[in-house]
């Protein structure tokens, strides 16, 4: 799903370059009087400082966002498919969104089992007695024959 999306993105990123399309770019972002104050310039760093920090166990998604900031500054769109224009063709858009999202769901259960793993601990010592909590139920499953299923899980 990433690679497509990626490559979706980094296509059109080349159609609008070769479309003569381009941005200006900053490493330092918007001067402070501009638009921005300098309490906001630096809690907005801070932001950044805290979204690099959380993807940080994901090293390519750290260089992302720092290639996104050194290009883009401030100025960086929040959905970069549609941001600088991209509408055309729609149903490709659509489809490189499609995929962000079933990307997005598969790394919401990978990222959420640690609560779950707390939650079903928790409960198994509230509740030691439950049959909902703790029972195992025998599921036959056609060519595969019987297996065991807790209802909490």
């Amino acid at each position: 799903m990433s690679f497509a999306y990626s490559s979706i993105g980094l296509g059109l990123s080349i159609a609008k370059v070769a479309g003569g399309g381009h941005v200006t770019t900053s490493l330092t972002g918007v001067q402070i009087g501009v638009d921005v104050t300098a309490t906001e310039k630096v809690w907005r760093m801070f932001q950044a400082i805290g979204d690099i920090a959380f993807a940080y166990a994901f090293s390519n998604v750290l260089i992302e966002i720092q290639a996104s900031y050194a290009a883009f500054g401030n100025d960086a769109p929040g959905n970069f498919l549609t941001g600088f224009g991209f509408y055309e063709p729609f149903w490709l858009i659509d489809f490189a969104n499609v995929c962000i999202a079933v990307h997005l769901i598969g790394a919401y259960q990978v990222f959420v089992q640690p609560i779950f793993g707390f939650v079903e601990g928790q409960s198994k010592q509230k509740w030691p007695d439950s049959k909902f909590v703790n029972g195992e139920h025998a599921m036959n499953i056609p060519l595969y024959g019987s297996y065991n299923v807790n209802y909490f899980r």
